[in-house]
C-alpha cells in the first residue's frame, strides 16, 4: 500500500529508493508506538566537517607520503582555504 501511495502522490513518476527508506521509518516508529523515534529518522543530521587544520594537516602527511600529487595537494589546499 505505501508504494502505491507514494507513486500516486509523485504522478507516476515511480517509488524511489529514498521513499523506500522513508516508508520503512514510518512503519518502524509507528510499530514501536513512539513519535519520537519517527521524528529522529526523518531528522538525522550530517556529521560535521572536519576543521580545515585537521585537514590542512591530513593533505600534507598525503603529499609526504607520495599519495598526493604537487597538483592535486596545491588544488586541494587551494579548496580547504577557500571554505574557511
Amino acid at each position: 500500500m505505501g508504494r502505491d501511495y507514494s507513486d500516486r502522490c509523485r504522478n507516476g513518476q515511480g517509488v524511489t529508493t529514498y521513499d523506500e527508506l522513508a516508508i520503512k521509518n514510518d512503519i518502524d516508529a509507528i510499530t514501536a508506538g513512539s513519535v519520537a523515534l519517527a521524528t529522529h529518522a526523518v531528522t538525522s543530521t550530517a556529521p560535521a566537517a572536519p576543521d580545515p587544520a585537521a585537514r590542512l594537516a591530513k593533505l600534507e602527511a598525503l603529499k609526504s607520503q607520495g599519495l598526493v600529487t604537487d597538483d592535486e595537494y596545491t588544488q586541494s589546499r587551494a579548496r580547504i582555504l577557500a571554505e574557511i
